[in-house]
């Protein structure tokens, strides 16, 4: 077990902190602070799922019932778009079931209900339960971009939290080496993690007031303008702001060359969807 911190990083906004995540130090002896109450508050919405014993090793919540019923139905659907008719015929390969036996589809996704939830590669990546690890990770970026294609108001997609930061962390580190669940590797995901209702917020304070059209035919990404032209736009884009620099600084705080390596190539990607203009993260590039 690592010494205990006295302060560190604030995950809301990087600034020098004191006030510890009681939960996570306690069931997960990992430390994770704040600010302020409110700063806690803020990223609140998605701690909350990875409180306490997820918090290290970083683990989201298992695959749940709710998670299969609807992927199930979007498998038997009528794919949303041509792409989405391609990787629906590769998960089905990877799956190793025919695309016409459904009920094959539904008793193995009935099988995994409540397993999985580990996003960081495990020592043993053969064991069975990091093999299945991997797959809902698959499955729920698929999911996830599924549900992009077929909605027409984004801003409700990032509502499900679970499947965005798994969108997120696979497509921000898909270029970089593999890393063991360490402090270190679960203390970024929470850093990543809580740019996420702050993402969620600035989507949802632009579509009530900006000029935004959140549609499928005519979908872009939030700029300055639709910022400044919204009531709150300009707070709610400036704490967004704080806590994507928050996760670059913790980066920088990498000691060992497997993250130093980890962290190049993690920033490259952030970079790459920083071009002045895009508010949030990485499906507008």
């Amino acid at each position: 077990m690592s010494a205990r911190k006295d302060t560190g990083m604030c995950l809301a906004c990087g600034k020098e902190a004191k006030l510890r995540c009681s939960a996570c130090a306690t069931k997960s002896h990992l430390d994770l602070f704040f600010c302020s109450k409110e700063h806690q508050s803020l990223v609140w919405p998605f701690h909350r799922l990875v409180c306490g014993e997820r918090a290290h090793p970083f683990a989201l919540p298992p695959f749940s019932q709710e998670e299969a019923d609807l992927l199930l139905k979007r498998m038997k659907g009528a794919p949303v778009s041509p792409r989405f008719a391609e990787l629906k015929k590769e998960l089905f390969a990877n799956l190793r079931i025919a695309p016409h036996d459904l009920s094959r589809l539904e008793n193995f996704l009935n099988y995994i209900v409540g397993r999985g939830g580990q996003i960081l590669p495990s020592t043993d990546s053969l064991t069975p339960a990091s093999s299945i690890d991997n797959l809902i990770v698959d499955l729920r970026r698929f999911s996830y971009g599924w549900m992009t294609e077929e909605v027409a108001d984004f801003s409700g997609v990032m509502d499900n939290m679970i499947e965005y930061f798994n969108y997120l962390y696979t497509t921000y580190t898909e270029k970089a080496p593999d890393l063991v669940a360490d402090r270190w590797t679960s203390t970024f995901c929470h850093h990543l993690g809580a740019t996420i209702p702050l993402s969620s917020h600035l989507m949802n304070v632009t579509k009530e007031g900006g000029r935004n059209c959140f549609n499928k035919r005519e979908f872009r990404a939030v700029t300055m303008l639709d910022v400044q032209m919204t009531p709150g736009g300009t707070a709610a884009y400036q704490a967004l702001q704080k806590a994507l620099q928050a996760t670059r600084s913790f980066l920088l705080t990498g000691e060992t060359p497997q993250h130093k390596a980890f962290a190049r190539a993690v920033l490259v990607e952030l970079e790459a969807v920083d071009d002045g203009e895009t508010a949030i993260s990485a499906e507008w590039r």
